[in-house]
């Protein structure tokens, strides 16, 4: 399986070529070959009636995309691709093919930012680790492909420290840097909760289990359940994860 270096009427034809057999389409976006062969092979062995398809950048997967969108199912984009990534684009994108968007990571550091970013998580719903063996890569995309968003608990930890770290003083002055609007919206929605659901939400989003939750705070396993329900409810988001980042937001 190689990058699409050739020319355009030979790439469009190869796309026009796709058996009938197939169901659908995944589309590597990776400058920088994050996205082995062996990797691609695997998938299409795993996932039946699936076709991987390699990009360099999202501009080729876009010119591409009117020969095969109706197939297109899932966008997974290295580090560096979700990076650059424009949200208005990725937005078309999703659009035009009504595929996910992924960002396999390599460095969780840098990621932070991207999962505070507005690019998260109406645009890049789900965020793992590149460097995951082949059985967690297959269940992974299973995850995605079923309708599912996940972001991995070292990234909602790390973003909701940063989120929490004690405010910086100069010089005995307090810093008065205004809040960014974003951080204002995710605090309003935040004074829905009761002050259990605020708990329970605090632990969510530093990526703790329902049953490590309810020993925390003294609860049962479906009494924090309930909690949950409720939270996302009250939220308008759709899992517990949009829950933890909007969580993460406010504390910015």
């Amino acid at each position: 399986m190689q990058h699409f270096s050739e020319p355009r009427e030979v790439r469009a034809k190869e796309f026009l070529k796709l058996e009938r057999k197939t169901h659908s389409v995944i589309a590597l976006v990776s400058a920088n070959q994050s996205f082995s062969e062996r990797l691609c092979r695997v998938t299409e062995a795993e996932i039946d009636r699936t076709v991987v398809k390699r990009f360099d950048s999202v501009d080729q997967l876009v010119e591409m995309l009117p020969s095969w969108r109706d197939r297109l199912c899932l966008v997974i984009l290295d580090q560096c691709a979700a990076k650059k990534l424009d949200e208005h684009l990725a937005t078309w994108v999703c659009n035009q093919s009504s595929a996910k968007i992924a960002c396999a990571y390599g460095d969780p550091d840098k990621s932070r930012s991207l999962i505070t970013s507005p690019l998260y998580p109406t645009v890049v719903s789900s965020f793992f680790p590149v460097h995951l063996n082949f059985d967690s890569w297959i269940s992974m995309l299973k995850l995605c492909l079923s309708g599912h968003s996940y972001v991995t608990p070292e990234l909602l930890t790390s973003a909701t420290l940063t989120a929490t770290d004690p405010p910086n003083h100069a010089g005995g002055r307090e810093d008065m840097t205004p809040a960014k609007p974003g951080n204002r919206v995710a605090a309003s929605a935040l004074d829905r909760l009761t002050v259990r659901e605020i708990e329970v939400l605090e632990h969510v989003a530093r990526g703790r289990q329902n049953k490590v939750i309810a020993a925390q705070l003294g609860l049962s396993e479906n009494t924090v359940k309930l909690h949950i329900h409720h939270i996302i409810s009250k939220l308008g988001v759709h899992n517990r994860t949009e829950a933890a980042m909007l969580y993460a937001t406010s504390r910015l």
